[in-house]
């Protein structure tokens, strides 16, 4: 039986143990780019140029994350590896990871299509709610569609989190055993009896996550707005999305090691091997 405490041990202790190498990577890899995404949130505008720019970026933001994590692990399980084989082994493998990354966004697009078709068909204009930033003028639905689409959505949100903890080892499972598709079979299998042990770590990450990271960016910004004047408030707002990506490459990193961790004590049937 894998106990959650002890894959904590071994995550803290690799943290510890490896914390300049593995900041280095999330610098690289999941601080940057985020700060490219604020960049252009905050100064790019709305035209479809910018759009564009906008969907390039957050497309490099998914490769360099799914490499970043790849990386993350290998250095989390082999203390061995250096910086630039971790690297290499990471490059190797990103086509697998990243097909994995595709289906599973195809299978999430899949399990919306339900709720945009039944906003469509009581005519709910998408193009009006971007516009308004939120749907201010919306039509209001009747209240059995509002039901359909509270219930879906509620189940829909569920089955989400119940996947995502018992896939927590698929990019280690990816890495480390050569897989493709066949990723999402192993893991599942791997995290079988651990649902709701896998449900309660996602919790508290998703927690403790949101209440950093909105902490981060209002003092951040917050303080900005102070220092810079009300005439720069789009610099104060996107330093304080600089600050909330900090906290997010530093999730990322600790989420990508407790994964490695994981799976190393559920192939090893018990508790994590020494990092």
């Amino acid at each position: 039986m894998v106990r959650i405490d002890s894959v904590w041990d071994g995550t803290t202790e690799v943290l510890g143990r490896r914390g300049g190498l593995l900041a280095s990577i999330a610098f690289l890899a999941f601080f940057l780019p985020s700060a490219g995404q604020a960049a252009v949130a905050a100064y790019g505008g709305t035209s479809t140029g910018v759009a564009l720019l906008s969907a390039v970026v957050t497309l490099v933001a998914l490769v360099a994350s799914v490499w970043g994590s790849l990386t993350v692990i290998g250095l989390a399980n082999d203390p061995a590896a250096s910086r630039a084989a971790a690297g290499r082994q990471a490059t190797a493998r990103l086509p697998a990871a990243l097909l994995l990354m595709l289906v599973a966004i195809a299978v999430a697009v899949v399990a919306a299509l339900p709720t945009v078709g039944v906003l469509a068909a009581n005519g709910y204009d998408f193009q009006a709610a971007v516009q308004r930033a939120g749907g201010a003028g919306a039509p209001k639905l009747a209240p059995g569609v509002a039901l359909f689409l509270f219930v879906y959505g509620l189940l829909l949100l569920l089955v989400a989190l119940w996947l995502y903890a018992r896939l927590l080892p698929l990019l280690p499972v990816a890495l480390h055993e050569r897989r493709r598709i066949g990723a999402f079979g192993r893991a599942l299998r791997l995290t079988r009896g651990m649902t709701w042990r896998l449900i309660g770590v996602v919790l508290l990450f998703g927690v403790v996550f949101m209440v950093a990271s909105w902490a981060a960016q209002a003092v951040v910004g917050t303080a900005a707005r102070l220092l810079l004047g009300a005439e720069h408030i789009t610099t104060a707002t996107f330093i304080g999305a600089l600050a909330a990506a900090l906290v997010a490459a530093a999730f990322a990193t600790v989420v990508a090691v407790f994964g490695a961790r994981l799976y190393a004590a559920l192939r090893a049937g018990g508790a994590a091997p020494a990092a």
